[in-house]
């Protein structure tokens, strides 16, 4: 009986580390409408919440092999507990080889404010377009898209309550939007779905929700940070009116060091015009 247990637990160990490390790139297409005849087929590769893990050569090599049109980080490139800008560099600096990378924050870079304006320096540096509170549009062949980014909820005044914090986030967003395009939204927080459809975002990029971190059979998600227990919004595609939110389910870990049936993903989605 006992060598039935350790059997079945070595087995269990060894599925939660290919489940924490085994990197997946998982294709979605977005079919839109407002998306321009010139953008059909872009191609954004999503990277989100890396907390400084480190794949080695395999999640560069893999996104290469997509050749994105754009990389998009969507916050949580180092971690607060354990932060190394040394691997978040090493990461960043790859990536532009690839493509034009467009960042937005995250909460553990809000965390760690003091090494973030280290990094964010050396991020400019290296050709990265720093997106927190700004819009850039990208033209070809004389139609456009616009890229939007909302710097985390959590650099602003720590002596506002959540609520607030939020409420100053969704301003932001207003300052943003305009009628002019089909606009993608770069923001970390899942959790304010009811924002970007308020404000008909065409298009959201989210991550931090680790995909729940530990997920349960036909129970699904666990936990989410800003969502708590079984989350709303925890990975794949959600859509309300006219808003589509993706949201990632990361690369690394925060708190608990290991996923469960959660493999770390990088999103490559394809524009489509209908």
């Amino acid at each position: 009986m006992r060598k039935k247990i350790g059997i079945v637990l070595l087995i269990l160990i060894g599925y939660i580390f290919w489940g924490t490390n085994a990197l997946e790139i998982n294709h979605l297409t977005i079919r839109d409408d407002e998306i321009p005849d010139s953008f059909d087929s872009f191609k954004i590769a999503q990277v989100s919440d890396l907390h400084n893990k480190d794949f080695g050569s395999d999640l560069i090599d893999k996104i290469a092999e997509e050749n994105p049109d754009m990389i998009a980080v969507t916050g949580d490139l180092i971690d607060s507990t354990f932060p190394d800008l040394d691997i978040a560099m090493g990461v960043i600096e790859s990536l532009c080889e690839i493509a034009p990378v467009y960042y937005v924050t995250g909460n553990h870079e809000a965390s760690r404010f003091d090494l973030f304006t280290k990094l964010a320096k050396q991020m400019e540096a290296a050709g990265v377009k720093m997106m927190d509170n700004h819009q850039i549009k990208i033209e070809k062949d004389d139609e456009s898209i616009r890229i939007l980014g909302l710097e985390d909820p959590n650099f602003i005044n720590s002596a506002l309550s959540f609520e607030d914090k939020y409420e100053r986030m969704h301003q932001e967003l207003k300052k943003l939007v305009t009628d002019e395009g089909y606009q993608i939204l770069l923001s970390h927080r899942p959790e304010e779905m009811s924002s970007y459809v308020e404000e008909e975002i065409d298009l959201v990029l989210s991550g931090h929700a680790h995909g729940g971190q530990i997920r349960l059979p036909i129970l699904g998600a666990l936990f989410a940070p800003g969502q708590g227990f079984f989350p709303e919004y925890s990975l794949g595609t959600y859509t309300e009116k006219n808003t589509t939110m993706v949201v990632n389910r990361g690369l690394g870990n925060s708190g608990i060091p290991f996923r469960f049936m959660n493999r770390p993903e990088v999103i490559i989605i394809s524009l489509e015009s209908k």
